[in-house]
């Protein structure tokens, strides 16, 4: 979602270019219903030099700047007060639109106030210039809102923000933090998977609600490897429960979000008593336990640079992709681009693409080469791999193969700079503590990348190169990475 501080930023651009706006505007206007005035003064001389004000010129910019600084601050704080920078896909249209006309209108009424205050009688208020000016900032601020709030609806739809949710707790307790959870959650946000059960014994499944029993609360640490999980909900009894330490040590490990309830804590009868968590969008009587998150603010910025650059890139070499695609198809057989299936950000899977540097059958190849990986771990990596056509060898030498993924970069599934995707099989092979890797969206470069890139054979040093990004990361480290990238890309050190 979209950062406040970014909301801000664009509710001042907006009240301000339509300040300049409708000063720009008013000669034009006043051109337009000048024949009113002259009815008037035919009709009704003294009646002319009350609407004046009304139709008269005003004061050059530079004297009336005074009032945008009064009513920006005035028209920000009713925004602010309004809620109206939280989640727009749980605003109405009609609160949306009530919210920037007020907005505007005590603006524009506390400027008036300062006016009266201070007895300003030089000045030359034209309400036609206020006028104007309300019902443009008044549209800008709603429009952008509702345009918005339909874009993110649309996303949140066809769920691109679900976040699958694991329940850990015995049969009974979990039906009714179910029962919360959909109470609380709109439709398809928190998808819920399934429960695991304490009771290792237990063969019930699934519960009485008819959620499905994943198993027992040991095999946590695999399920979390295998399946797309961003939340888990443990219902905690409030005696012999040893296994929460265990739940508590994988989640940690995984970087998923946690939260525990107390098992007397259901809320759902009472009369009176309700939760009141602001900040929780479950809003479960729970102890919530969620990972270092980075700067919304940064991640922003972040985004918004992955789609400068892609976008630019993408448009600047658009005849280089041609040649290369020609090159490809001309010296071997097979598609231009290879489809490349593989695991992101939280486990969730997506198709990538590449230019295709071997021949065709290599993934049939691969089986039989294995004993000549160079790589410890899951991953495979063979110098002189004799799968790698003439082209490919070239293209990897420059990392021309991997331009095609400047469109998952567009898409969402992939950034510049962040670790790197993994293949289900891979993936079905790392250690616990390596699943890490993938809790932020993977990139096309990172810090393996400039260190050493071919020379490394470890996994384990690979992987300790991601989490170590993913500790200390900021946007200037990925600037630095983007540019050793570039030079070592130039420099030609791909196999």
């Amino acid at each position: 979602m979209i950062p406040r501080r970014v909301f801000v930023w664009v509710d001042v651009a907006i009240m301000a270019a339509s300040y300049f706006a409708a000063y720009r505007l008013l000669p034009h206007l006043q051109a337009n219903i000048g024949f009113w005035p002259r009815l008037v003064q035919w009709a009704a001389p003294t009646l002319l030099e009350q609407l004046t004000p009304a139709l008269g010129l005003i004061q050059p910019i530079s004297q009336l700047l005074w009032a945008l600084l009064v009513i920006i601050p005035a028209a920000m704080a009713v925004l602010g007060a309004s809620g109206t920078y939280t989640d727009l896909t749980r605003q109405s249209r009609t609160r949306i639109c009530m919210v920037g006309v007020w907005s505007i209108f005590a603006g524009i009424a506390v400027a008036s106030l300062v006016i009266y205050v201070f007895h300003m009688q030089d000045l030359k208020w034209s309400r036609l210039f206020l006028a104007t000016f309300g019902a443009l900032a008044a549209f800008g601020l709603t429009a952008y809102r509702l345009a918005l709030r339909r874009y993110l609806g649309w996303r949140l739809s066809m769920g691109h923000y679900a976040r699958n949710v694991v329940l850990v707790g015995h049969p009974a307790s979990v039906d009714w933090i179910a029962d919360l959870v959909e109470l609380n959650a709109r439709r398809g946000e928190y998808p819920i998977l399934g429960y695991l059960d304490p009771d290792a014994a237990s063969t019930v499944s699934p519960t009485p609600r008819g959620i499905t029993r994943l198993g027992s609360v040991f095999g946590l640490d695999s399920l979390l490897v295998q399946r797309p999980i961003h939340d888990v909900i443990v219902v905690q009894p409030l005696a012999n429960a040893e296994w929460v330490g265990r739940v508590v040590d994988a989640c940690d490990a995984a970087g998923v979000t946690l939260r525990i309830i107390p098992d007397c804590c259901d809320v759902r009868h009472r009369a009176s008593l309700s939760l009141s968590r602001e900040r929780d969008p479950l809003n479960l009587p729970a102890v919530l336990l969620s990972p270092v998150k980075w700067d919304a603010e940064e991640l922003f910025a972040k985004r918004v640079m992955d789609l400068a650059v892609a976008s630019f890139l993408l448009v600047l070499l658009w005849p280089v992709f041609l040649v290369l695609a020609m090159l490809v198809k001309l010296s071997s057989r097979g598609p231009v681009f290879y489809r490349w299936h593989v695991i992101g950000r939280n486990g969730k899977p997506f198709v990538g693409f590449k230019f295709r540097t071997m021949v065709h059958n290599a993934d049939e190849l691969k089986a039989g080469l294995a004993q000549h990986n160079e790589m410890t771990g899951p991953v495979f990596k063979m110098s002189g791999d004799p799968r790698i056509t003439r082209i490919g060898r070239w293209l990897r030498k420059y990392s021309l193969d991997e331009l095609p993924q400047l469109y998952s970069v567009l898409k969402g599934d992939m950034s510049l700079v962040g670790p790197r995707p993994a293949y289900r099989a891979e993936l079905e092979r790392y250690e616990f503590w390596q699943v890490r890797k993938l809790s932020i969206r993977p990139g096309i470069t990172c810090l393996w990348q400039i260190r050493g890139r071919n020379e490394i054979s470890d996994f384990n040093q690979w992987v300790a190169m991601d989490l170590e990004y993913i500790d200390t990361w900021s946007l200037w480290l990925d600037l630095r990475i983007l540019l050793r990238t570039a030079w070592a890309v130039l420099a030609g050190t791909g196999k």
